[in-house]
């Protein structure tokens, strides 16, 4: 069965054009997502940018000041925060 036109080879996961699919090989497949990586983590990626989005969410977890749950994001905290500590405060 031929692939579909943008159709990863190795996976079958299918993208809506060929710079997404070289994208994804290159990020999810290649070899070259071993270049970016440190030393107290296992994980490895393919630019900076993945690695630094990694380091923020796994390794730099921001935590509730009220209740101690962890959040891999300032925007999630923030929305934690207002969501379960402040909800119905605000009609008091």
């Amino acid at each position: 069965m031929p692939l579909r036109s943008h159709e990863c080879g190795i996976c079958g996961r299918i993208f809506i054009n060929k710079k997404y699919l070289t994208l994804h090989i290159t990020q999810v497949h290649s070899d070259a997502r071993k270049r970016f990586s440190r030393g107290h983590c296992t994980s490895a990626f393919a630019s900076t940018k993945d690695l630094n989005r990694h380091v923020i969410t796994v390794h730099e977890k921001r935590h509730c000041d009220i209740c101690g749950k962890s959040h891999g994001l300032a925007g999630t905290l923030k929305n934690h925060v207002k969501m379960v500590h402040q909800e119905g405060k605000d009609h008091e």
